[in-house]
């Protein structure tokens, strides 16, 4: 089954990843613990995520380590790219007769 992290579950998952378990917030184990047992699954990410992200990272006081955080979370966690198809098929699913 596919699942499309937002925003908030990658940054939960980069902060999470190597933490002691007893430092986690509940978000962090939550994503960390999901993550680790989808093996099978397809695990990706907006092409928005993406953006906020790299803001996020240029923002930040930790420039260097957050925006190499970023590049493993980009390898593990793909971004999904979004097509007009996409967009035609989700309004048509969701807002039909609108």
């Amino acid at each position: 089954m596919p699942y499309l992290f937002d925003t908030n579950h990658c940054i939960y998952l980069m902060n999470g990843w190597g933490k002691q378990e007893n430092r986690l917030t509940p978000e962090e184990r939550n994503t960390v613990g999901t993550f680790s047992t989808m093996s099978d699954d397809i695990i990706c990410m907006s092409e928005a995520s993406v953006g906020e992200l790299f803001y996020g990272t240029a923002r930040s006081q930790r420039k260097e380590y957050n925006i190499n955080r970023l590049k493993i979370l980009l390898s593990a966690v793909p971004p999904l790219p979004v097509i007009r198809d996409v967009w035609e098929i989700f309004v048509r699913e969701n807002w039909a007769g609108v």
